[in-house]
């Protein structure tokens, strides 16, 4: 043996025995510090669930962020279908409020969800770009969204006619009563007169002010069913395992209050009737909420189908069908 380690023969070396290189190169890997040893694998399960917790919150805020900016366009399109002769717009303010501030604020936050209970029960979808959506998935994805989008959308055009009809009544009674040739007992007799040339300040922009905060007001309430895709919030309440996203709904309310106090005379809310405020703070909301979860429930069960096929599939043709 020692003569086969001897360095004249190495070049000539005929039998089974290791070069003193190989000795070293082989205790300097054995020494070296590796980023793959066994210790290291009991991290790997939280590894993994904060991976998925992480993906499904961004994905949870996306579908926010598209459900408000949706809601916002659909909410341009009825006003310009106003059923009032005085066609409302847009204030360029809260619009950049929504759109730049409770939007983003909400949806940030959103990414910060707590993972669900069963999040690491399920089967990922393939990471693989040829497929976006399962079976059904995108149909009723776009669905879905649109639904979700709508009622927000749909609800201040009415409390715009309420504030409009009230306001006219109160701020241009004399000039209604004279182009219009209206009793004006309510607001509904206000909204159908056909000659708004001569009254289109002051109780217009109040009420398109009140409306547009509606509006922030509606998609703050629904954010609280998008925190967890297809857990319902009893289930899961968003309040509990997200704070930040608590307290970034307390800001967007605050903003909102703010823009009224900004935009809108104090003596108005005198003005406008009770229901106006039922409507707003208590109805409309609870309406949202019950549509939204309404509407997870049809989404759940699509989901809940696409996992169990992945899961099949995972279970049976492991090499072609585990999560990349």
């Amino acid at each position: 043996m020692s003569e086969c380690l001897g360095k004249e023969n190495q070049d000539i070396l005929q039998c089974n025995a290791l070069l003193p290189a190989e000795v070293v190169f082989a205790s300097t890997i054995s020494a070296h510090c590796c980023a793959f040893r066994l210790t290291s694998i009991e991290h790997m399960p939280t590894i993994l669930a904060q991976g998925r917790a992480s993906l499904a919150a961004a994905t949870s805020a996306a579908i926010f962020l598209l459900s408000g900016y949706l809601s916002f366009t659909f909410y341009i399109f009825f006003t310009v279908c106003s059923l009032t002769a005085v066609i409302p717009y847009v204030p360029l303010t809260g619009s950049a409020l929504y759109l730049l501030i409770i939007l983003p604020l909400l949806g940030v936050t959103m990414t910060m969800s707590d993972p669900e209970k069963r999040c690491m029960q399920q089967v990922p979808p393939k990471n693989d770009i040829s497929l976006s959506f399962g079976k059904k998935e995108g149909r009723i994805f776009c669905l879905v969204s649109i639904l979700k989008a709508l009622p927000p959308a749909i609800f201040p055009q009415l409390l715009y006619l309420i504030a409009f009809g009230e306001l006219m009544i109160e701020y241009e009674q004399d000039t209604v009563q004279v182009t219009c040739q209206s009793n004006l007992k309510t607001w509904t007799s206000v909204i159908w007169c056909s000659e708004p040339d001569e009254y289109t300040e002051v109780a217009r922009d109040t009420a398109v002010a009140l409306s547009l905060a509606e509006l922030a007001l509606l998609t703050t309430f629904a954010s609280a069913t998008f925190v967890y895709r297809t857990l319902p919030i009893w289930e899961e309440s968003p309040w509990r395992r997200n704070h930040l996203w608590a307290v970034s709904v307390l800001l967007a309310f605050l903003i909102i209050g703010i823009y009224l106090y900004a935009t809108v005379d104090r003596g108005v809310f005198v003005l406008l009737p009770w229901y106006f405020y039922f409507l707003a703070f208590l109805v409309m909301p609870l309406l949202c909420l019950m549509w939204d979860e309404y509407l997870k429930r049809i989404e759940k069960v699509v989901l809940d189908r696409a996992e169990k096929l992945r899961r099949l599939q995972f279970e049976t043709r492991l090499g072609m069908w585990s999560p990349k």
